[in-house]
């Protein structure tokens, strides 16, 4: 008895583990299958800290176009834009919007957050417009009074109805601001969860025009990663006395926020490995030492005409019964311990049918190898030796 409670206590331990592990994993999956509005392994985000170094304010837009004019020119580059205000994962600049007549709704998450963009912008990151359309380019050339906001703001703004061709205030400016299109929502300073209001104006929209630039973005035909190298010393070489520039990938950028998923799924599945392992080998290890004490009486049975199969069903149903109990055990502690994991998982639940029956196989099927094995073994014996054997 003693001997099967410990094989089932096992059992219990290994489908935990194994539950844990496909819980993780299946997160990590769904954080990095989630659309954030951005390419991250393809667009990067150039900063230089002009202000710091005694630049002016005419100095440093000069500078950002002219580093975006040198960046376009590197092999390998495709779109390079220049932000001024809100840049995701760096800074965000919040703006009053207004509807004229209308009180603005109260938005979770502040905001909303604006900036000036050109219409290389969307594509740059690899945003989609779902309604509407983009920026013309002579929105960019003369002073514009359009912008587009991201479907947050659409549906606090407009629900049930449509925010292409509203009319709204920006901040201070009295004048109306045509809203031209809807992009989809693109991450702030989060991964997941991070339902905040964005809005964006033309780049030469009065309330972004005189705005020093924020940032410079650019978008690669393939790893990001490859061209940070070169695209540093490309902008290093516009001035003798240009501060440092950092160069950095969003998936460098966002690398932080998936270690805790990484980490979840990594530590669970080694020791749900680890303790699948041990399980099986102590099946086999358990399931050899019963098989050899009973020789005799296997050899007895066989002699009096049973098959090979009825010794191996015979074996494997004594393993089987302390193996769902174990499973069943640890389903239900698993279930019952999820309430703590909730708050870790990502679009997936924490007693998910497909992760638990996933690790029930599993655990299933090391039981039933472990226990066949010296089963099988067991019939090989003469039963004439093992009737003599004693």
């Amino acid at each position: 008895g003693l001997r099967h409670a410990l094989l089932g206590l096992q059992a219990a331990l290994s489908i935990v583990l194994l539950i844990g592990a496909g819980l993780f994993v299946r997160s990590l999956h769904n954080v990095q299958a989630h659309d954030v509005g951005i390419d991250l392994d393809r667009v990067l985000m150039i900063t230089m800290s002009l202000s710091r170094a005694g630049f002016d304010a005419p100095r440093i837009a000069e500078i950002h176009e002219q580093a975006r004019d040198r960046v376009l020119r590197v092999p390998g580059v495709e779109r390079a834009v220049v932000v001024r205000g809100t840049v995701p994962m760096r800074t965000a600049n919040a703006f009053g919007l207004t509807i004229p007549g209308t009180e603005s709704p109260e938005i979770e998450g502040g905001g909303p957050y604006g900036a000036g963009v050109p219409a290389e912008f969307f594509a740059t990151l690899g945003a989609r417009i779902i309604r509407g359309r983009n920026f013309l380019p002579e929105e960019s050339r003369v002073p514009s009074r359009v912008m587009i906001v991201n479907e947050i703001v659409a549906d606090a703004y407009w629900p049930g109805g449509s925010a292409v061709g509203q009319c709204v205030t920006v901040g201070r400016d009295e004048r109306c601001t045509e809203v031209v299109g809807v992009v989809e929502n693109v991450m702030l300073f989060s991964l997941v969860r991070d339902d905040r209001a964005l809005i964006y104006l033309a780049p030469t929209h009065p309330m972004v025009a005189e705005r020093t630039p924020s940032a410079l973005l650019v978008r690669t035909a393939s790893d990001a990663q490859e061209l940070i190298p070169s695209l540093a010393r490309e902008i290093q070489r516009l001035s003798t006395d240009m501060p440092h520039v950092n160069v950095r990938a969003y998936s460098e950028l966002v690398a932080p926020q998936l270690r805790p998923w990484r980490l979840g799924a990594t530590m669970f599945t080694l020791f749900g490995g680890i303790a699948l392992v041990i399980a099986a080998v102590g099946l086999y290890s358990v399931m050899a030492y019963l098989v050899a004490q009973r020789t005799q009486e296997i050899g007895v049975r066989m002699a009096l005409g049973a098959q090979r199969n009825d010794i191996v069903r015979m074996v494997a149903w004594q393993t089987s019964r302390a193996v769902v109990a174990g499973l069943v055990v640890g389903a239900l502690a698993a279930a019952l311990a999820s309430r703590w994991l909730a708050d870790l998982l990502y679009e997936i639940s924490p007693r998910d049918p497909l992760v638990y029956g996933g690790a029930a196989l599993a655990l299933t099927v090391a039981a039933l190898i472990a226990s066949v094995v010296p089963a099988r073994r067991s019939t090989a014996v003469d039963p004439a030796l093992a009737l003599r054997a004693e």
